[in-house]
Order: structure tokens, then sequence, then C-alpha cells
């Protein structure tokens, strides 16, 4: 009997080392774009702001985001693992790049008023994640990145270091 309880024991204890039993993954529910702006604007942004930058700079979020992703606006969604260990960083470094359907690229435009250049960012369920893309609409202005003009934006968020988070987040996406 104590025999049988002993390779109980092991076998259970292999389940796990032999990867037959999946860790669950955090499931994001909501990923948001959200339009910036550098000053407070009544009615517009939360009265909160949070530091944008290196020099101190404070933007303010939209209380209402510009987009709320769902697979159905998106084209494509790749997940990269970048290894910056060279650096003395982490191997495992973890993006998303999105691809925006062209009526999610559409719906996203339309909100902007003018030609003006806006500030996006991401979040996910609720926090702000990564940093912020210039968004322009003016498609004459020059020396404007393609991935940063309206008819070709195309975020790409992270690093996470976290394969398992980074994948729940492509997988809300697809």
């Amino acid at each position: 009997m104590l025999r049988q309880l002993i390779v109980f024991s092991l076998l259970t204890m292999a389940v796990p080392l032999c990867g037959q039993e999946k860790k669950a993954q955090p499931m994001v529910k909501r990923i948001e774009l959200i339009f910036m702006e550098t000053k407070k604007v009544e009615g517009v942004t939360r009265n909160e702001g949070f530091q944008s930058g290196d020099g101190g700079s404070i933007a303010y979020l939209h209380k209402k985001p510009a987009l709320h992703l769902t697979p159905a606006h998106i084209k494509s969604v790749e997940l990269s693992n970048i290894d910056l260990s060279r650096n003395g960083l982490n191997a495992n470094n973890y993006s998303i790049k999105i691809q925006l359907t062209d009526k999610a690229k559409k719906e996203l435009a339309a909100q902007v008023k003018g030609k003006k250049m806006k500030l996006l960012t991401l979040l996910i369920d609720g926090k702000r994640w990564g940093g912020m893309w210039r968004y322009e609409v003016d498609e004459t202005k020059k020396g404007v990145p393609p991935q940063c003009r309206a008819s070709s934006f195309s975020p790409t968020i992270g690093y996470f270091s976290s394969r398992a988070y980074a994948e729940s987040i492509a997988d809300a996406l697809r």
C-alpha cells in the first residue's frame, strides 16, 4: 500500500513537469485605443494626468475611448519575441503588432476634427500600457511615418515579460 502511495505521489508530481497541465492564462477582457491631450480639456479629458515622457510632460487621457478593439477591427496580429540579452536586459520581451481593418481605420479617423496631429495610447483592462503614438489624419503632411498616418496606422504594443499575458492579449484581438 505504501509503495502504491509513493508511486501515485510521484506520478501526480510529474504531470505538471511533463507539460500535460497548462497554467491558466490571464484573460484580457478589454483593449482600447484612446486619445490623449497635453493639456486638460474640460469635458473631454480626465482630470488626472500622468507623466508621458522623460521631460516631465503631463498627458491627459480622454474620458471615452476612441476604439474598443475587437476581432472585427483586426486584420492581423503578430506576436514577436525580442531578445535584448546582448544589452544586459531580459531575453524574453514580447510585442504585438496590430494591423487594423480599413473599416476600423476609418472609424478611428472619423473621430478627429480638423487635420491636427493627435496622440493615441492603449488601455488594457482600463490600465494604460506602453507609450503613445503619433496619429496624423492629414495625408498630405510631409515627413510622417506610414504607421502614424490614419490610412495605414498600425500600432505595436509591448514589451511584455510574460508570454502568457502577451498571448492572452493577442488572443483577445483574434
